[in-house]
């Protein structure tokens, strides 16, 4: 198996489409460290806390983490939808901060410093966008809007917590990501958000790359070889 430095995402479907034509942050992460560090996407779409902790163990093993210079666990998008709306995906606050813990707990388990951990907590939403684009794909169709900032925030600032608590790092991009361009459908990013997100997020990926240079020489440097 290849076995170069890597960066391994974690997350929902803001993870998953991260290698998308537009939520392409993921992408945008790959080109950057390219030559450096292999970029694993391990984002489920749709999924929880809840469903995240039932497939961790087969997701997320031993060899996957091997060799990771950083890990971003990107979740709580799905788990803030608003209860009377989306009850599927509904996360309560409480469990959601004990799920949280024990995917941490899960990840560093397997062998990862926590120094090399990245929490990115869910973005703000545009929710009559989301409302709109779900009612185009007849989903949650019942009631209001099936998120609020309001009750993301709630989410954000837990994750926000338990970083501080076990000094974990937190990319805080919340008020960079309000305008409602940096998402196509509400939710999920559009090439702006991508961009906006990457950067955020770049400067505690380099911190955590600054040992890993190019894998092989430059071919400038290298001498012919002859068969």
């Amino acid at each position: 198996m290849c076995s170069w430095p890597r960066i391994v995402l974690i997350g929902d479907s803001l993870t998953q489409f991260g290698f998308s034509t537009d939520g392409c942050w993921a992408s945008m992460v790959a080109n950057h460290f390219q030559r450096r560090c292999d970029v694993i996407n391990r984002g489920f779409s749709g999924y929880t806390t809840n469903t995240l902790r039932q497939i961790f163990p087969r997701a997320i093993t031993k060899d996957c983490l091997s060799g990771a210079k950083a890990v971003t666990l990107f979740i709580g998008a799905n788990d803030s939808a608003i209860q009377e709306v989306n009850p599927i995906q509904h996360v309560p606050l409480n469990d959601f901060q004990v799920n949280l813990k024990v995917l941490i707990g899960n990840i560093l388990e397997l062998g990862l410093d926590k120094s090399k951990l990245v929490l990115i907590p869910p973005p703000p939403s545009d929710a009559l966008i989301w409302k709109q684009a779900c009612e185009e794909r007849n989903r949650y169709t019942l009631g209001g809007p099936p998120k609020t900032n309001e009750a993301t925030l709630l989410y954000y600032k837990a994750i926000q917590s338990i970083a501080e608590e076990k000094g974990i790092a937190f990319v805080d991009h919340w008020k960079d990501l309000l305008d409602g361009s940096n998402f196509n459908d509400g939710l999920h990013f559009s090439t702006k958000g991508s961009q906006t997100l990457f950067q955020k997020l770049l400067p505690f990926l380099e911190e955590r790359t600054r040992d890993v240079e190019m894998q092989f020489p430059d071919w400038k440097d290298m001498q012919a070889i002859k068969f």
